[in-house]
C-alpha cells in the first residue's frame, strides 16, 4: 500500500492511495491466480479540531480471467464512500 497525501490548508487535504493484493494460488476468492489492485482518491475536511470527514472515490481491477466483482458481472468496479473521524481525550 503506499499513500501520498498533500495538506492544502489548516482545514482541507488531499490524499491519494494504492493498494496491490496478489493471491498467487486463487485461495482467498476461488478464481485462481489473481492480481487485485485499487486506487483511491479522496478529501480530508477538518471542520473542527477533534472532527475529520473524509470523502473519497475508489477503483478496483483485476488480472482475473472471470469476473470478479459486481456479483460475477464486472472486472472492475468504482466505490464511492465516506466515512467520519471522531477524536477525544479520554484523560
Amino acid at each position: 500500500m503506499q499513500y501520498l497525501d498533500y495538506q492544502v490548508t489548516a482545514d482541507w487535504g488531499m490524499g491519494l492511495r494504492g493498494e496491490m493484493f496478489k493471491d498467487t494460488e486463487g485461495f482467498r476468492y476461488s478464481n485462481g491466480p489473481t492480481t487485485y489492485y485499487a486506487i483511491t482518491g479522496g478529501l480530508n475536511w477538518k471542520p473542527k479540531s477533534w472532527l475529520i470527514i473524509r470523502p473519497e472515490v475508489r477503483y478496483d481491477w483485476s488480472t482475473a480471467h472471470v469476473n470478479v466483482f459486481n456479483n460475477n458481472q464486472a472486472n472492475n468496479q468504482f466505490l464511492i464512500g465516506v466515512d467520519t473521524v471522531i477524536s477525544f481525550n479520554l484523560l
